[in-house]
């Protein structure tokens, strides 16, 4: 799992037909990105129950974070987050659901996060990618500074 940075602003596009960007602002917006979420990662393994501990949504609206969703023709499509500390933008959670993929949304989400990161003070933006993202955050300038190794372990018994 590539570690990768940004020390610049990310290139903005026009955002795709159909979709209405903006930052999470209330409990209604949360639920919309913890069930993007929900569904994005499913597809990379993640189990759905994962996220079902994101019950407060104080921290999605954190002086130090900005979070954004997308909305494809209304429905809840995409999403990205920043949280800056200590001068980096950490960018967190970023995922589209698996029909809306292909569109550009992956671009128009990361790319208001990093700006965002950038805005809150950061001087450098960081991620981990997935496989899926990986190929994404390269043609947007990122650059990877480490290889994480991932070990599993098969489950215990009775533990499923």
């Amino acid at each position: 799992m590539p570690e990768m940075v940004l020390a610049r602003r990310a290139e903005q596009q026009p955002p795709p037909d159909g979709v209405e960007l903006g930052r999470v602002t209330t409990a209604a917006d949360a639920a919309d990105y913890w069930q993007v979420a929900t569904n994005a990662y499913a597809s990379i393994g993640f189990p759905p129950e994962i996220f079902a501990f994101y019950e407060r949504h104080d921290g999605l609206v954190a002086g130090n974070a900005a979070t954004f969703l997308a909305r494809l023709d209304g429905r809840p499509a995409a999403i990205a987050m920043a949280i800056v500390s200590r001068g980096v933008a950490g960018i967190y959670w970023v995922g589209t659901n698996g029909d809306a993929r292909g569109r550009g949304l992956g671009w128009t989400v990361t790319a208001a996060a990093v700006n965002a990161g950038f805005d809150l003070g950061a001087a450098i933006a960081s991620l981990q990618a997935s496989p899926m993202g990986e190929g994404l955050y390269r043609r947007m300038g990122f650059e990877t500074i480490f290889g994480y190794r991932l070990f599993t372990r098969p489950a215990a018994e009775g533990s499923r």
